[in-house]
């Protein structure tokens, strides 16, 4: 367990108790320059942990003395948010108290140094800039050698694999005997020498698709290449819903389809 004794030697600050205060260190503020002089403290964490620590050293009331701690603690959580443990951080607490009750400035300001990590310094802005000498790179003999470009797995991206037909750009609607045009895009699989049978892109009434698989057919137009075909049929004459769909030899595919009207 961290003790104030030894958390004291480790910031290197004496471990003995601090002599209190002189007579010439008994209250001079009131409460009210108490509360002015608390509320308008300076924001920089150095020169607040100065004015709290002389604060502390002006105020010899004990009950007084409250929310100077109290300002003094939160300066330290705010500097140091993190402390190494509950133990260290009770140690800093009971240092605090044991300053601010003897009326110690020069320790108080040892234990806030300690934690800031430096004192209170004058910055000069308009004096001129501190900067180191100018040092050339140094020379660390390196050199860069162009290896020869290997072909890599995820350089090119894999080739798409199409095990339907698909199709692209049709409509919901169509008036009759008017072409329109639509693309098919057809799978791997498909063989053109016949081993699948002939393919072909159809149209039928909603009914005879529904009841005798599409036929008979009302238009029709036969596949011919593999990959993204360019297509046009004319819509049927009749007014009406229709079934576009793939046939492939002696049957339908099961998709894609597209249902449309014809007015």
């Amino acid at each position: 367990m961290t003790t104030t004794r030894g958390l004291l030697q480790a910031l290197g600050l004496p471990d003995k108790p601090v002599a209190k205060a002189g007579a010439g260190n008994k209250t001079t503020l009131d409460d009210a320059a108490l509360a002015k002089a608390l509320k308008e403290m300076p924001a920089d964490p150095v020169k607040r942990a100065d004015a709290l620590a002389e604060l502390a050293r002006q105020v010899g009331d004990k009950a007084r003395r409250d929310p100077i701690v109290k300002a003094l603690r939160d300066l330290v959580v705010k500097i140091q948010p993190v402390m190494p443990d509950a133990d260290a951080r009770k140690a800093i607490d009971k240092a605090i108290d044991d300053a601010v009750e003897k009326g110690a400035k020069a320790a108080l300001m040892a234990l806030l140094k300690a934690v800031v990590g430096k004192g209170p310094s004058a910055v000069d802005r308009d004096g001129p800039r501190q900067d180191g000498p100018n040092m050339p790179e140094k020379d660390l003999g390196e050199h860069i050698y162009k290896l020869p470009e290997l072909p890599l797995p995820f350089d090119k991206p894999p080739k798409v694999r199409r095990n339907s037909f698909e199709l692209i750009g049709l409509q919901p609607s169509y008036k009759a005997s008017k072409y329109f045009d639509f693309k098919v895009r057809t799978p791997d699989w498909l063989d053109l020498s016949g081993h699948t049978g002939a393919s072909w892109v159809v149209v039928s009434t909603q009914e005879d698709f529904d009841k005798n698989g599409g036929r008979p057919r009302v238009r029709d137009r036969r596949i011919d290449a593999k990959g993204e075909l360019s297509m046009s049929l004319a819509a049927p004459d009749e007014p009406g819903k229709y079934v576009l769909f793939i046939v492939v030899g002696p049957g339908n595919e099961d998709r894609p389809t597209h249902t449309f009207d014809v007015k």
